[in-house]
Parts: C-alpha cells; structure tokens; sequence
C-alpha cells in the first residue's frame, strides 16, 4: 500500500497515516500483526505501534493479545454506514 504525501501545508501527514493503516486490513486479511502493518504501510514500526495505540483508543481498531493480532473495531462501521445512508440508490444504480 502507497503512502500519500503531500507538500501542502494543510495535508495532515498523521491522519494520512492513520487512514493508510486502516486500508492495510482487507476481506483477506482482516487481522494482521505488527510486522505486517508496518509492511503493508511502509512506516516504521515505532510509528505504526503509535498510530495503533491512537486508533485503538478511538475504537477504530481492536488488538487480539493471545494471537498478537490487530483488527478493524466497531467504530470503523459507523463511518461506512454514514456513507451508506447518504447515498442516494438511483445514482448508485445510474451506471448499471
């Protein structure tokens, strides 16, 4: 996964980080360690861990300690069904 940066002064490098780490969890892998964020989102561990331990605080992400595993928390889903409701299904459906 490609980390956005930008040169804008009002681009949030952080924020853009956070996000990148939730868009490293997908249907095939909805739980992954450590190691694997910190691939997946080409940021050093020590910045992945601190980013974690935010979202984790926000209910964004969940952390599983006998497997050592982080997954999406609840809290993600509020956001999609935001989305979801403001949608209008005729323009969704228009393309098709």
């Amino acid at each position: 996964m490609r980390l956005f940066t930008m040169k804008d002064k009002d681009f949030v490098t952080s924020l853009s980080r956070g996000l990148t780490l939730l868009e490293s969890f997908t249907a095939d892998w909805p739980r992954l360690t450590l190691q694997e964020l910190a691939q997946r989102s080409e940021l050093p561990r020590t910045t992945v861990f601190r980013l974690l331990k935010t979202l984790m605080t926000l209910g964004y992400v969940r952390y599983d300690e006998k497997r050592k595993e982080y997954f999406l928390g609840t809290r993600v889903m509020k956001l999609g069904f935001t989305v979801l409701n403001s949608m209008n299904l005729k323009d969704v459906a228009r393309p098709y």
